[in-house]
């Protein structure tokens, strides 16, 4: 279902995010206006040495001054990929 609301956001950018590197790769991306739509492959390392792999659509709207201001991720946690240490 996703994190909603700045707290939940917040919480999930410290734990997943913030102490973790994260490789992009861009496969397709697509631009209209102010949205944008990805087709990435991210591959987060996390500190513990454990890689998680995932491949999905990843979209994006900025609004008139280019900040982010709504981003969304489809992809199946079933189809991930970990490589542990």
């Amino acid at each position: 279902k996703g994190f909603r609301g700045l707290d939940a956001v917040s919480q999930f950018w410290d734990r997943a995010i913030a102490t973790s590197t994260i490789r992009i790769q861009t496969h397709e991306s697509f631009v209209a206006g102010l949205e944008s739509a990805h087709v990435l492959t991210l591959t987060t390392s996390f500190p513990n040495g454990v890689k998680v792999g995932v491949h999905g659509i990843f979209t994006y709207r900025v609004n008139e001054a280019g900040k982010l201001v709504h981003l969304r991720g489809y992809w199946q946690m079933a189809d991930a990929r970990v490589e542990k240490p």
